[in-house]
């Protein structure tokens, strides 16, 4: 069986990783529909996506430990704040999110540096779902199997999502993740299916018990950015109430794609990119690159071959070049460079910031 590593405290389960929800949804013989990646990157279609009909019994697999691990089943117990990284029921100091030093060092224009102190929203108005990126480098195919030690974890977590804490409540879930030997492997898609698993049943676990009718900013990045665009495809888009209440999607380093000159009609059918400051209900997306290392190889190849790969320049979303505020460290002061092409009159070829 699948082993889900019980984390100090909580009511990881150690028998069993299937959660009521999965087995109501196995029982009525319910469909999983979405992609998975055979190249570097996950990628997320609903126009090519491939149906797999989750069983009662899943696909059974080898774990980089050697043990035989059984994928499709979701993790029980989500209702348990110890399953988060960051959930507004886990005291403050178990938090990851409130509880680091998030001041910063901006780096300035003129070369000078300010410190930007992090200030935790009192009352926030709104909520944020976040899921971090590959983070499990080992080459084997396989999933994260153990969480005893989660500085894999918190590294992204606290660069990319903990600073949303100014304005947001932020939803952190850990989750059985693949490592990064699963890419372009045979167990790609079964690996995949089960993580995103584990997502599905954090969200559902929200929505239940916190989200309230409140408005929602979506977040992932890499894989987590399969993740959270097939939880968009599955989940968001088809809810009239739930697309209503998405503030936006910030789905970074995957392979979002629009028709070319469109800001919708690829990934999502009905959800745009973003394209003004004041736009609710989109999509910002893109991919960068070091500039001595453009793409190559495929690598920023849409998921929806003939589409064109989405990119919402943040700082300029309807078109043009511009410059976003200073990076601050820890994040690397690089220039980048959005890849995306478009025939549309207000993007430039190649935005850059």
């Amino acid at each position: 069986m699948r082993r889900c590593s019980p984390l100090p405290g909580s009511r990881w389960p150690s028998s069993s990783c299937s959660s009521p929800a999965a087995a109501e949804r196995r029982a009525s013989g319910s469909t999983e529909t979405g992609t998975a990646a055979t190249s570097t990157e996950p990628s997320t279609s609903t126009t090519t996506g491939t149906t797999t009909t989750t069983t009662e019994a899943a696909p059974t697999t080898t774990g980089s430990s050697g043990d035989p691990s059984t994928t499709g089943a979701p993790l029980e117990g989500y209702d348990d704040p110890a399953l988060w990284l960051c959930h507004p029921d886990k005291p403050t100091d178990a938090d990851a999110c409130l509880s680091a030093d998030l001041t910063a060092t901006e780096l300035l224009p003129d070369g000078g540096t300010a410190i930007v102190e992090h200030t935790i929203a009192a009352a926030p108005a709104f909520d944020c779902f976040y899921v971090y990126p590959t983070v499990d480098i080992r080459l084997q195919p396989g999933q994260t199997e153990s969480f005893d030690d989660l500085d894999q974890e918190l590294d992204p977590l606290l660069n990319q999502a903990a600073r949303f804490t100014s304005m947001c409540r932020m939803f952190a879930p850990l989750y059985h993740q693949v490592t990064i030997g699963t890419y372009g492997s045979n167990e790609a898609e079964a690996l995949l299916t089960a993580a995103y698993q584990d997502v599905l049943a954090a969200f559902e676990s929200y929505l239940e018990h916190h989200a309230d009718g409140r408005p929602l900013l979506i977040l992932g990045h890499s894989q987590g950015t399969y993740m959270t665009t097939r939880l968009i495809q599955e989940v968001v888009e088809p809810d009239p109430a739930l697309r209503e209440r998405l503030l936006a999607a910030f789905l970074l380093g995957g392979s979002f794609s629009v028709p070319f000159g469109a800001a919708v009609g690829g990934t999502l059918s009905t959800i745009p990119l973003c394209e003004s400051a004041e736009q609710l209900g989109c999509v910002v997306a893109y991919r960068t690159y070091a500039a001595e290392l453009p793409p190559e190889g495929g690598s920023n190849a849409p998921d929806i071959p003939g589409n064109d790969v989405a990119c919402a320049n943040p700082a300029a979303p309807g078109g043009g070049s511009a410059r976003a505020r200073g990076p601050s460290s820890p994040t690397s002061p690089t220039r980048r460079r959005c890849s995306r092409r478009s025939t549309s009159a207000r993007r430039s070829t190649r935005p850059s910031w």
